[in-house]
């Protein structure tokens, strides 16, 4: 049951997740996103069997952004919140009333909850059967998403050449750049060897696609990979209506 979440199928994992977030949106109060947040927090740490540091490592940045929307929502307030609601503290130009700490609290809230709803999505979702998902029962165009997975493939190779490129020039004895200037015309020097090479692997993953008679019709097409629905889908849409139901 750990791997749960891995096998819902990622179309319907994606749509559940995008009408939690529009239902989100459309709430004012601190409850339902407390909620949300705390439930997909739990059910990606219950049933999706991922790595909890690097989840911590891409939960903390967001959770700096919250404290700052808190922050600033407290500080700069509308002229009806700052006038609305009992004044629990006044100093200087800053001036927190009930109504704003709700609101502050809230629009915090908000974005731990997209967060954590972002994540449970990223951490339990390989893109390839994303990707397949969307082809198989999406009807999105084949070449459209194969041209998304190649490019998705490039991305190890690519990071690799950058630091081949780095080290070229440091065997050559190009000295490392120190200022603003100097870093940007690095970049520049590294991103046009590495363009021409992204180039040339897109031309060659073309012409080997076209060889083993890819057209990009989908009449006839077979998959070696199948992503199918299963009985975890509606499981997993009762599981995140919870949210919706206990905040009725």
């Amino acid at each position: 049951m750990q791997n749960y979440l891995y096998h819902v199928n990622p179309l319907v994992k994606m749509g559940m997740i995008v009408v939690l977030i529009f239902w989100l949106t459309t709430k004012f109060s601190i409850y339902e996103p407390l909620i949300v947040c705390i439930f997909a927090i739990g059910l990606t740490w219950i049933l999706g069997k991922i790595d909890g540091k690097r989840w911590l490592l891409s939960f903390l940045p967001f959770l700096f952004v919250c404290v700052i929307y808190i922050w600033n929502a407290l500080l700069f307030p509308s002229q009806q919140l700052k006038t609305s609601g009992e004044v629990l503290m006044e100093w200087g130009f800053v001036i927190v009333t009930t109504k704003s700490l709700t609101y502050a609290l809230s629009l915090g809230l908000r974005v731990l909850a997209f967060t954590s709803l972002s994540l449970l999505f990223i951490h339990t979702t390989k893109p390839e059967n994303l990707i397949l998902s969307m082809v198989q029962h999406g009807k999105l165009s084949p070449k459209i998403a194969y041209s998304i997975l190649a490019g998705y493939q490039f991305l190890p190779s690519m990071k690799e050449e950058f630091f081949l490129i780095q080290q070229a020039n440091m065997v050559r004895g190009v000295p490392k750049a120190r200022s603003i200037r100097g870093k940007i015309l690095e970049m520049k020097r590294y991103a046009i060897p590495m363009m021409a090479n992204a180039i040339r692997k897109a031309e060659q993953t073309a012409f080997a696609m076209e060889a083993r008679g890819f057209t990009g019709n989908r009449e006839g097409r077979t998959y070696y990979h199948w992503v199918p629905f299963s009985w975890r889908d509606p499981l997993f849409v009762a599981l995140l209506t919870i949210p919706i139901v206990v905040s009725l």
